[in-house]
């Protein structure tokens, strides 16, 4: 018997947590949109917003569904960890780039974030198949992000040396 209480955290929380953060950062958004994007960014686009929450709810699907799967074991509370942590490290995501307005510590956190939700897909997957693959639109999600971020990350370090350059040789 599913406990119900966990139903609706298990799913929606992690949706909620970002957006609540998302919203919370948005006073430097000025700063985030001064930077040079890549022309294949959908960030500010109708299609992001979507997109990220059917993701994100999937990896709450995932979770829930792995939960369930090992329900009357101890094992379940040991499986969680990887997702919980790597879910903390996504929420960590906009107050290190744009509230601490820092391209360096954006990109390495997507990128420990990454690696902690591949690991925990391929240990949902050992649990339950269709909760790995539950996780695969998150994990599609984060390398996105991850390759929007290095791009970003590497323009702006490229205008940084020419912008360096000038300033040594006026």
């Amino acid at each position: 018997m599913v406990d119900c209480h966990y139903v609706i955290p298990l799913k929606m929380l992690p949706l909620y947590g970002y957006l609540c953060i998302r919203e919370y950062t948005r006073v430097n958004l000025d700063w985030y949109l001064g930077i040079e994007h890549p022309p294949w960014d959908v960030t500010n686009t109708i299609f992001y917003v979507p997109a990220f929450s059917a993701a994100i709810l999937a990896s709450g699907c995932a979770c829930f569904t792995v939960w369930t799967a090992l329900e009357g074991s101890e094992e379940r509370r040991f499986l969680m960890i990887p997702y919980v942590v790597q879910m903390v490290c996504l929420w960590a995501d906009y107050p290190m780039l744009m509230g601490g307005q820092s391209l360096v510590g954006g990109l390495v956190n997507i990128c420990v974030t990454t690696l902690l939700a591949s690991v925990t897909g391929f240990t949902f997957w050992m649990v339950k198949p269709r909760a790995g693959h539950m996780m695969l639109p998150y994990l599609g999600f984060l390398l996105y992000e991850m390759c929007r971020d290095a791009w970003m990350y590497r323009k702006w370090w490229e205008n940084y040396d020419a912008w360096h350059e000038a300033e040594e040789n006026p």
